[in-house]
């Protein structure tokens, strides 16, 4: 999963499906009405606190002695078999569906209902920061023991402050939007020489002004729109967060790929200090920035929607080439007399020539709302795009003068790159790899039994590789008590481990991760034990 509507689409669909009605009636019904089509509903908002209730202390003893000493709070560990009891009670059979049951616990406990203002409600989907991916695959085809750990993990990304700065973002980003749409619908000298500085050159007219400051105010016309929106949903993207690190970022996906309003941003982009002449930006008033400058995406592309609407109509039996053909018009329009933009024009126009040409025209459409951060591109620039995927499989353009800026002569060059972890994830999404690669990341992982053996855990690895067996090396010379519960976190399905008294034996132990069986064999059957203990788990 690579966007919240999917986690939200899933847990409906579990629902639907009656996931909790064995446990609880009370929670199967409040869950259902939560859940509704195009977003959660604010009327049911309580029943998520009710829900963490229930998560975080210890079900009633049916016994109860007198003058029993008060229980002691819940640890981690006891909250997290709650999450795992509850999973298990939910339905005949509990070990059908019993990861999903969990996720969707353990994603309620992190979804917050934060504020109302007005017509206009905020949700946050907080997830733990240990977490690289939605909990729904995090715990799919995961042992009891791995999604147990993973439910101990309970530090959220933003955090209640976090949460609160959404909210009070929103409302400050409202007040804004609204005051420039205010003052651009009938700009003084003021605002328009602030415009003209800020957008236009000193050539542009007074014509040119006048028709910016009316653009401009469309724009915050649509920002204050969806500022003022029923819900908008703050999320965290634990997928980006884990890939880009400290790299702050904020994005939405809203045009086409995700059906409500949500805003993904990261903790390190809020916590950016910008500086301007007076010292740094109140991150309250970054935050509020960061939501003006994602909010327009929600409302900018509608007009494309429409035209794209026109084009099918116009053209059932090729969509793609009539929005095309529609869009180019309209830059057409918008371009004018510019002899620069006249050329882009033609570029595109030849982009699709020859895509029709090489029968693919189907599969190229052109977005006049893509935008790419480098400036050395000197000509078009491409995303490679995925139905249903939030963002892009890669990207890149036309690049003349790079290549030349290191030969010293002109080289033509057009190029991208791909994001090799959003290809994983479509392919995951769409079960796009054999059967027979299986979910664990390896057969076989070699735990190091102290520093002075590294050399030979090394060695017995790539025997093992060059025995046909995929093999994880652990990292670093540990507890072996560590070293198992990491191969059993990511479902290894056995360890081999060589240390003194074996390497001079000439042996190695094979520890089944899934019986917990330990033996000792030779070196040189290895491999082939580890095969043998593959085929019987198949």
């Amino acid at each position: 999963m690579y966007k919240f509507s999917q986690v939200y689409d899933l847990s409906r669909q579990l629902l639907a499906a009656k996931c909790f009605k064995k446990w609880s009636d009370h929670y199967q019904s409040k869950l259902e009405a939560l859940f509704a089509d195009g977003g959660p509903a604010e009327g049911q908002s309580e029943v998520l606190n009710e829900l963490r209730d229930t998560l975080s202390r210890q079900p009633p003893s049916a016994i109860k002695l007198r003058n029993q000493p008060a229980p002691k709070p819940p640890t981690a560990e006891d909250l997290a078999n709650l999450v795992i009891r509850y999973a298990k009670l939910s339905q005949e059979d509990p070990t059908k569906g019993f990861d999903d049951r969990a996720a969707f616990l353990k994603m309620l406990k992190h979804f917050y209902f934060v504020s109302r203002a007005g017509g206009q409600v905020v949700w946050v989907a907080d997830s733990p920061s240990a977490y690289s991916k939605y909990t729904y695959d995090l715990f799919k085809g995961k042992t009891e023991r791995s999604i147990a750990d993973a439910c101990k993990q309970n530090n959220e990304v933003f955090g209640e402050s976090g949460r609160k700065l959404f909210s009070d973002a929103l409302s400050l980003a409202r007040k804004w939007s609204m005051d420039a749409y205010t003052k651009l619908s009938a700009p003084d000298e003021l605002t328009k020489k602030v415009a003209k500085r800020w957008f236009l050159s000193e050539n542009d007219s007074d014509l040119d002004l006048d028709h910016f400051c009316k653009t401009l105010m469309g724009q915050f016309k649509l920002i204050s729109s969806a500022c003022n929106d029923t819900r908008i949903i703050f999320a965290d993207d634990p997928i980006e967060r884990t890939n880009r690190k400290r790299d702050p970022y904020a994005a939405t996906h809203y045009e086409g790929h995700e059906k409500m309003r949500v805003i993904y941003i990261s903790k390190p982009y809020l916590e950016l200090a910008k500086q301007n002449r007076d010292g740094s930006m109140p991150k309250l008033w970054h935050a509020a920035k960061t939501i003006i400058h994602e909010l327009r995406v929600f409302k900018s592309e509608e007009e494309l929607e429409l035209m794209q609407t026109a084009a099918d109509i116009a053209a059932e039996d090729k969509p793609v080439q009539a929005l095309n053909k529609a869009v180019l018009g309209r830059i057409v329009e918008f371009v004018k007399d510019n002899e620069l933009g006249a050329q882009g024009v033609d570029e595109l126009q030849s982009i699709l020539d020859f895509g029709d040409a090489m029968g693919i025209a189907r599969r190229v459409k052109i977005d006049p709302s893509l935008a790419r951060g480098l400036s050395y591109y000197t000509g078009a620039i491409m995303e490679i795009n995925v139905k249903d995927l939030a963002g892009s499989l890669g990207g890149g353009g036309r690049y003349d003068n790079l290549v030349g800026m290191f030969l010293g002569q002109d080289i033509p060059a057009c190029g991208f790159s791909l994001g090799l972890e959003r290809i994983l994830v479509v392919m995951n999404e769409r079960s796009m790899f054999p059967p027979e690669l299986g979910s664990s990341p390896a057969d076989v992982m070699v735990a190091i039994w102290n520093k002075d053996s590294v050399a030979e855990s090394i060695k017995l690895a790539r025997e093992l590789r060059a025995g046909g067996l995929s093999v994880d090396l652990y990292p670093e010379a540990d507890k072996l008590g560590k070293q198992f519960k990491y191969a059993a976190s990511i479902d290894v399905p056995f360890v081999a481990v060589i240390g003194e008294e074996e390497q001079a034996k000439g042996l190695v132990a094979i520890k089944d991760m899934r019986s917990g069986e330990q033996r000792t064999v030779e070196r040189a059957k290895v491999a082939e034990v580890v095969k043998e203990g593959l085929r019987n788990v198949q």
